[in-house]
C-alpha cells in the first residue's frame, strides 16, 4: 500500500495505461529463478511493489473511459474480477501443489512446483500487459 502513491503520482503524470503496463511487466517470472531466501525475499518484495500498481490505478483508468451513468456498474465488476483472481490463485495451488517432481536446469537450479506456481500466477498478469497496447491512453 505504501507504494500506491508513488504509482498514483505516476499514472498522474505519465499516464495510466503506461504505468500499469510496465507495473504489469515488472510482475514477470524473475522470482521464480532466485536460488536463495536472499534473493527470493528481494524479488518478491519488488513484485508486490510493482503489483500494488494496477490495483491502485486501475479503478481510475477504468472511471475515465466510463459514461457517469455507468461508471459504477464498471467499478463493481472489476471489483468482482479481483474475487475471481482470488479463486483462481487458490484452485492453481491446490492443483500444482500437490504433485512432487523435480526438473534439473543445471546442478544447482531445480524446477519444482512451488517455482511453477510463480511462473503461472505471471501469465494473467504479463497478458494483460501485452494487451495494454492496443487500450486507449488515459487523458492526462
Amino acid at each position: 500500500m505504501a507504494s500506491s502513491y508513488g504509482w498514483g503520482y505516476l499514472s498522474d503524470t505519465r499516464g495510466r495505461r503506461r504505468v500499469m503496463q510496465y507495473a504489469l511487466y515488472g510482475t514477470a517470472v524473475a522470482s521464480s529463478f532466485a536460488n536463495d531466501f536472499w534473493s527470493m525475499l528481494v524479488l518478491r518484495l519488488l513484485a508486490g511493489v510493482c503489483a500494488s500498481a494496477p490495483s491502485a490505478i486501475v479503478y481510475a483508468y477504468l472511471g475515465e473511459f466510463c459514461s457517469p451513468s455507468k461508471r459504477a456498474q464498471v467499478i463493481s465488476y472489476a471489483s468482482v474480477w479481483a474475487s475471481v483472481a482470488m479463486m483462481y490463485i487458490a484452485l492453481l495451488d491446490w492443483w500444482i501443489l500437490q504433485y512432487d517432481w523435480s526438473w534439473a536446469i543445471t546442478t544447482d537450479y531445480r524446477i519444482r512446483p512451488w517455482r511453477l506456481i510463480f511462473v503461472v500466477y505471471t501469465l494473467p498478469g504479463f497478458g494483460t500487459g501485452l494487451a495494454f497496447r492496443w487500450f486507449p491512453g488515459s487523458f492526462i
